[in-house]
């Protein structure tokens, strides 16, 4: 098993909306095998990192560690590193990382400031609504 999963800041929000889409099939297999094993009850910890990622290993955008659309993607890191307060290299469980992104970011409605340059916005927005309403009718 893998001790540590490395991600970008932004793919905490992304894996909480993640349903099997992607830039290609290679991308969606293994977007989704790390989601699978995050999940696990043995899960690895997660590792927050600065640019390309486990799930960017597979992204037809990333060549040789560089993404063609790294303005973007930077933005997209920045914005949830400062709304989150986490840090590179800050080190965790992915339920605890979702916990702090969904309370911070996605709760708030925060993500739609940044997110909406992204080609997957709608379906995340979507989902956003779903998990919200999930979430506090379980809380209450």
């Amino acid at each position: 098993m893998t001790d540590t999963v490395r991600l970008r800041p932004h793919h905490l929000m992304c894996l909480q909306f993640f349903v099997g889409f992607g830039y290609s099939d290679d991308f969606s297999v293994n977007t989704t095998r790390i989601l699978t094993l995050l999940e696990s009850p043995d899960a690895p910890r997660v590792v927050l990192v600065s640019g390309a990622d486990d799930i960017c290993a597979s992204c037809p955008k990333d060549t040789c560690g560089v993404c063609s659309e790294a303005e973007m993607i930077e933005a997209l890191d920045a914005f949830t590193l400062a709304t989150t307060k986490l840090k590179v290299g800050d080190s965790g469980s992915f339920k605890d990382f979702c916990g702090v992104t969904f309370d911070k970011a996605i709760k708030t409605g925060k993500y739609r400031m940044v997110c909406k340059r992204c080609a997957w916005f709608d379906t995340c927005y979507k989902n956003a609504e779903i998990l919200t309403l999930e979430k506090s009718q379980a809380a209450g």
